[in-house]
């Protein structure tokens, strides 16, 4: 009888070490899942705040492209200009599309190297539907819009001033106009500074 019992010991021993081995490998990839679900979050608000925070620098830009424009008498050089804004628009509509939607972006991020100020980085951002980024989106993508048909009018009065016996009427069109570009252009950056401050408290709450 001896032996018997020493092998139901032995079986429950088996058993015992079985059990609590496979509780600590259930454990391991349960944390493991857990780490990689809270990175790729982080990683996805990261993404976020990297995407809002270009719009806000080429909103800038933007802004800035205006006010030169305003300014420019030589038809070249209002040209030139003119493709610059074009360009800051399309990259803009870039943008915001990704945050609405997500996407795959190259973006120039800017880097504290000798020598080097910006370096591009590939983004992946996965829009969810809890982000708090659709109103925000909803505010940015009718400004951008009116600011893109009413520069063809700002072109078209530039070239008529020195073309135009009426240039002192465009020359006071110009003037309504620009008194406006704040509004919209501050709106436009407080919308995408929500953005930004919204993905920050994500990542500190991750």
């Amino acid at each position: 009888m001896r032996p018997k019992h020493y092998i139901v010991n032995l079986v429950m021993l088996i058993l015992v070490f079985v059990i609590g081995f496979s509780s600590l490998i259930g454990l391991r990839f349960y944390f493991e899942k857990q780490e990689n679900t809270f990175d790729g979050i982080l990683r996805n608000e990261q993404a976020r705040y990297n995407i809002a925070d270009g719009i806000i620098r080429h909103i800038i830009t933007l802004e800035s492209h205006y006010y030169k424009m305003a300014a420019l008498a030589h038809v070249q050089e209002v040209e030139r200009v003119y493709s610059d804004i074009q360009e800051e628009m399309r990259i803009l509509r870039v943008l915001i599309d990704t945050i609405e939607h997500g996407g795959l972006l190259e973006m120039e991020m800017g880097v504290n190297l000798p020598d080097v100020q910006s370096a591009k980085e590939i983004i992946q951002y996965k829009h969810t539907p809890g982000a708090h980024s659709n109103v925000e989106v909803l505010e940015l993508t009718p400004k951008l819009h009116f600011l893109n048909t009413k520069i063809d009018e700002l072109v078209h009065s530039i070239k008529g001033i020195n073309s135009s016996t009426e240039s002192s009427q465009q020359k006071s069109e110009i003037a309504d106009f620009l008194k406006g570009l704040p509004h919209y252009f501050a709106a436009m950056k407080e919308s995408t500074a929500r953005l930004v401050y919204a993905s920050y408290k994500e990542m500190l709450h991750v």
